[in-house]
């Protein structure tokens, strides 16, 4: 591509070539796509022309950016072969009327991070959803928390034979007694989960995908 005597800078050069990019939405993504290799390797050019005195030529600008686009491309359109698309969709609860699901995104260096519960009816439909920030030392007492935040949002909202899903295996192991033992600084909260539970009939499911919550 030859550059105009009127584009007097980078910038202008690229805009020069908007032109080329209208024919199609699929045909302008891949050509922009191929212009960010072109640049990244100009700038790659220009870093080795300045740190270690080697010359790139154009043309080894151009082949270089070809060589690394196709390869990109390549990994790309196999990913996608690949892939297992999954149809996602709500399952409904099997012994209640009403689903609780309940996560956590946590961060051990910061001890915080975001809670979040739903609870649907049989149908799927939303009942009530919240998240909010919490203080937390591990994940374990974030996702106790959520549960106990949830239970009582559920009683405040009248609902009863309510089904509490978490993807944490220890919390439900601990809830539905299939370990003898608990944290100590998690005690009080879990002992205030089951008798929550008690009060809306609650039972305590583990879930391993987050695909059909």
């Amino acid at each position: 591509m030859r550059i105009s005597p009127f584009v007097s800078s980078f910038s202008q050069w690229l805009q020069s070539w908007a032109h080329l990019f209208t024919s199609s939405k699929k045909t302008a993504r891949t050509d922009w796509s191929q212009v960010s290799f072109l640049c990244w390797h100009i700038w790659l050019s220009r870093n080795e022309l300045y740190f270690h005195d080697k010359h790139w030529s154009p043309i080894d600008v151009i082949d270089k950016a070809s060589k690394a686009f196709e390869e990109f491309s390549t990994v790309c359109s196999l990913s996608m072969e690949n892939s297992n698309i999954k149809s996602v969709h709500f399952l409904s609860p099997k012994l209640s009327n009403t689903k609780l699901n309940a996560d956590v995104a946590f961060s051990a260096e910061h001890r915080s991070g975001c809670v979040g519960f739903i609870c649907k009816d049989i149908n799927g439909s939303p009942l009530f959803v919240a998240s909010r920030n919490i203080l937390a030392f591990t994940v374990l007492m974030g996702e106790a928390l959520v549960v106990q935040e949830g239970l009582q949002v559920a009683i405040e909202n009248g609902i009863t034979n309510l089904e509490v899903e978490s993807d944490n295996a220890d919390l439900i192991s601990y809830l539905n007694g299939s370990v003898s033992y608990s944290p100590s600084s998690l005690h009080f909260v879990l002992e205030d989960i089951l008798y929550l539970g008690k009060q809306c009939n609650a039972s305590f499911k583990l879930i391993s995908s987050r695909d059909a919550n």
